[in-house]
């Protein structure tokens, strides 16, 4: 192998280390909000699986860097291929679990909207089953090719094959999800603004005095929503995170295949952690109408 090549693998090696110290950090200091959110709370599916996802990921990167600094018992060829397929595996259900956990809370900001229910939930399963579909493909063609690179100590790869499409279902997901986020959060915003120029008219010192007072009735006066804000920043860098993924595993150097994907893995697992404890942490506030009903009822008396 070149001094290149070599050096790239080095690179993925502290590169995934440094991806698995950020996990860890993280998981520290978010420990306490999950034993008192999460662990004293029901068990539910989302609850499973937020807790399958915290374990599971945080074990699959330490095997992963494990056969990065290779194992030295049994056939170095045999150990590489059993973690690539194992790992797979893992990364399948660790970006399902995520997606659905992130569908949950779309359907609870579009107020469980029926159709986009069912519609969400079809494109949610056509994902799934188009990973698994090409992942076992991809374990047909490319497991073959892994074997133990001795000078290194570490398993390298020597064919791609479709290895990228394993993040394409997801990376659509995602964008899809972010739309639906955002054009949810347009709508909000134009009803906001009729609602604000209706109470303007029927009563303009009501209007400016709510003004100077900051903004009593949020759904008239404020437009900022935290729950969206948060969902669509974090489902904006879990797009980034697998865009990169995918746009390495098809266009950049073979080498590069492995390089960073363990720090990406982490980012997402962290970036979907925070989100539902966030989530639980603070449920949010009120529907947005109680406040202003509250309002109307004072005037009129």
């Amino acid at each position: 192998m070149s001094l290149t090549g070599g050096s790239l693998f080095l690179h993925a090696r502290y590169i995934g280390a440094a991806g698995l110290v950020f996990l860890f950090y993280d998981h520290i200091l978010s420990f306490a909000d999950e034993v008192e959110y999460v662990w004293k709370a029901r068990w539910t599916l989302p609850k499973v699986l937020f807790l399958l996802v915290r374990y599971a990921v945080p074990s699959a990167l330490l095997l992963h860097l494990y056969q990065l600094a290779a194992s030295r018992h049994g056939n170095p060829d045999t150990v590489c291929q059993v973690w690539f397929n194992l790992g797979v595996c893992i990364g399948i259900f660790s970006m399902g679990a995520g997606n659905f956990l992130v569908l949950l809370r779309l359907w609870v900001i579009w107020n469980r909207n029926r159709r986009l229910m069912l519609s969400s939930f079809g494109l949610f399963l056509l994902a799934q089953v188009t990973v698994v579909i090409c992942a076992a493909i991809v374990l047909v063609r490319i497991t073959p090719s892994l074997s133990y690179d001795i000078p290194l100590k570490l398993c390298t790869l020597k064919r791609r094959s479709i290895l990228g499409t394993l993040y394409a279902p997801a990376l659509i997901f995602d964008s899809v999800a972010l739309l639906s986020v955002c054009w949810n959060a347009l709508s909000r915003r134009r009803t906001k603004q009729s609602m604000s120029a209706q109470y303007l008219y029927h009563d303009r010192f009501m209007y400016i005095l709510l003004l100077f007072r900051k903004c009593q009735c949020p759904s008239v006066l404020r437009i900022d929503d935290q729950e969206r804000s948060d969902l669509i920043s974090n489902v904006s860098i879990i797009s980034v995170m697998r865009l990169i993924n995918f746009l390495i595993t098809f266009f950049g150097p073979l080498h590069l295949v492995f390089l960073g994907i363990c720090f990406m893995w982490a980012t997402t697992t962290v970036t979907v952690s925070r989100l539902i404890l966030d989530l639980r942490k603070n449920p949010g506030r009120p529907s947005d109408g109680t406040e202003c009903e509250r309002l109307n009822t004072e005037r009129e008396i």
